[in-house]
């Protein structure tokens, strides 16, 4: 029996994803994940509330930004970036475009990969724990590694979605 899923098709209690069609080379992933389990977290209502979870962050700074501008423009300078009013402009677009296409569903692979890169470049950016010493290193560098953590779930909510790049 074969139940299918828009981003996960289950057969036989293995889960793959396959191919966007695009004809990119995507080798299909294999997991041993449970039957249920898989259909659960394909669940169109599960995938959505996963990427609100994701994004909300970028959002809710984003819409920050662009509520309070000076207070985005000193954490612009506070980093080093100048002149801070475009970088505050840059990073308000990235945020809030980047996370409505990650919540919305929509050229997921865009936003997500806008999120990502943003992500990772402002982890090398605010997060120098090799700059520090003692317990204020290893704060930095838990906060570097948590970036690179949702970084990483970028690139997982990219592959899980499959977008197809238009």
């Amino acid at each position: 029996m074969r139940a299918s899923h828009p981003s996960v098709e289950v057969s036989g209690g293995a889960a793959s994803s396959a191919p966007s069609g695009d004809g990119a080379s995507f080798q299909p992933l294999r997991s041993d994940v449970p039957r249920p389990v898989m259909l659960v977290l394909s669940h169109p209502v599960v995938q959505a509330l996963a990427r609100l979870c994701l994004a909300s962050p970028f959002l809710a700074a984003g819409i920050y930004k662009l509520v309070d501008w000076q207070a985005g423009e000193v954490e612009m300078a506070h980093s080093g970036l100048a002149p801070a009013w475009l970088f505050n402009a840059l990073v308000l677009v990235t945020e809030l475009v980047g996370a409505a296409l990650v919540i919305t569903g929509r050229r997921i692979w865009l936003g997500a990969g806008a999120l990502g890169i943003f992500t990772v470049l402002t982890t090398f950016i605010a997060h120098r724990f090799w700059l520090f010493d003692g317990s204020e290193a290893v704060s930095e560098f838990n906060a570097f590694l948590e970036h690179a953590a949702i970084a990483a779930a970028f690139v997982l909510v990219t592959t899980a979605a499959r977008s197809k790049v238009s």
